[in-house]
């Protein structure tokens, strides 16, 4: 079973308007609500999908001064959440071997 952080990362990542403003914000740096918004055509609900990714730590937000914030993306989140899945899936390859040879023996 994989650890509760990797899971809500996962759950984060799971979804295609998540999907689409993490690959924007991959590809263009560091940007505000509103050119996220126009990339990915969503104005309302848009606040939810950052928060989800900021509360799984994929996204980072920095203050630029008091009204304007810019977002992000935790590129060592996104290492992390890719060596936790590979570790997690070759954990479950291991296992059905050893069971695998149990099973013959």
């Amino acid at each position: 079973m994989p650890d509760t952080t990797l899971v809500a990362q996962l759950n984060a990542l799971g979804q295609d308007t998540r999907m689409n403003i993490v690959r924007f914000l991959c590809e263009s740096g560091e940007q505000r609500f509103q050119a996220i918004a126009t990339h990915v055509q969503l104005y309302q609900g848009l606040y939810y999908h950052l928060k989800l990714l900021k509360e799984a730590g994929v996204l980072v937000t920095r203050k630029v001064d008091s009204k304007r914030v810019v977002y992000s993306v935790s590129t060592d989140v996104l290492n992390d959440v890719c060596a936790g899945l590979q570790f997690f899936i070759h954990r479950q390859e291991d296992a059905r071997v050893v069971e695998a040879a149990r099973t013959h023996l």
